[in-house]
């Protein structure tokens, strides 16, 4: 369902930037034509993006719209998908790698309104429902949602990075759908004598500053955090002041 990009007008240039990797090839190169695009042979290219950390590699994989993640110390071979036992690392992977495909202005995919759809077995991509700048139907301009998500997969109603905006209203008003748009303090629960547990919303894999204030207008540093494999921070911290405000900022 992918609109193929002509081989010319590519460059497949992995980068080497700070110990990362990123390959960019948002083309296809050698599968069979519709009907038999289900056809999976060794030498075929199909449009994807990596970056590679450590021991760790995220794949945006265009063509079905999935986003992997894969620990390639114990599956070299990528067969264990941990986007999800992982969900820290692949969304901090996922905005990296999204960021920098924006900064260097990578060309991207986009979908085919002319696509009728293809199912065999375990492969399967749906036909086009739309026309030209949103095939999908999903009430999204699919450029959009392959420059700010790398996948086709959400639609208008979905927010990703649960900060209670819609992506159509992320669209509308030019912010960023992986990442909130404002971080507030949810709840604060007593635990004991002068403890707090402090949580608000993050997205997975987040590092912040809680700080503290006695008056609003001096913030003291109190402890850094990172949220964990979940959309929410969360801090026990001790009151030493009859009168104590705190906060928080992503770093």
């Amino acid at each position: 369902m992918i609109d193929s990009i002509e081989h010319g007008s590519n460059t497949l240039a992995p980068v080497l930037r700070g110990g990362e990797f990123v390959h960019h090839s948002p083309h296809y190169y050698g599968p069979s034509p519709w009907p038999n695009d289900w056809q999976l042979n060794p030498k075929d290219m199909r449009p994807r993006s990596t970056i590679h950390d450590g021991h760790y590699k995220l794949v945006a994989n265009y063509e079905p719209g999935t986003i992997e993640l894969y620990d390639l110390n114990s599956d070299i071979g990528e067969q264990t998908n941990l986007s999800e036992a992982q969900l820290a690392i692949k969304w901090q992977l996922w905005v990296r790698l999204r960021d920098y495909l924006k900064m260097v202005n990578a060309q991207m995919p986009t979908l085919d309104p002319t696509y009728p759809g293809t199912t065999n077995g375990t492969f399967v991509l749906a036909g086009a429902t739309g026309s030209l700048g949103d095939a999908d139907s999903d009430g999204l301009n699919d450029d959009w949602e392959f420059r700010e998500l790398l996948t086709y997969q959400f639609n208008g109603n979905d927010d990703p990075d649960h900060d209670g905006v819609s992506n159509a209203e992320e669209l509308a008003q030019g912010t960023d759908p992986l990442i909130p748009n404002a971080y507030r303090i949810d709840t604060i629960t007593p635990l004991g004598a002068n403890q707090l547990k402090l949580t608000w919303n993050a997205t997975p894999g987040a590092s912040f500053l809680l700080e503290t204030s006695s008056n609003l207008v001096d913030w003291i540093p109190a402890q850094t955090v990172t949220a964990g494999d979940v959309f929410a921070g969360s801090a026990t911290i001790v009151v030493a002041k009859p009168q104590e405000f705190f906060r928080v900022r992503k770093l």
